[in-house]
């Protein structure tokens, strides 16, 4: 099992901006510095664009939501 982590913004947020912060966190994901710092804490960056990442986080949530309901867990 892997862990993500998702840049997410308010519903409703205007276009121009969700492409800016998409383009600028690709931009700084991908940077050597950055790359470097994760990979000695032991974690990866895929830098996904808007598009592929929301495919993305889709697809998990309906494999572990499915995980879950079989499993029966309940929170208490």
């Amino acid at each position: 099992m892997l862990g993500w982590t998702f840049f997410v913004a308010p519903a409703g947020t205007p276009e121009p901006i969700l492409e800016r912060l998409s383009t600028e966190a690709v931009r700084i994901i991908g940077s050597p510095e950055v790359r470097k710092r994760l990979s000695a804490l032991g974690l990866g960056a895929l830098g996904y664009s808007r598009e592929r990442s929301a495919a993305f986080l889709k697809s998990e949530l309906a494999n572990w939501g499915e995980a879950v309901r079989i499993s029966g867990a309940r929170v208490e």
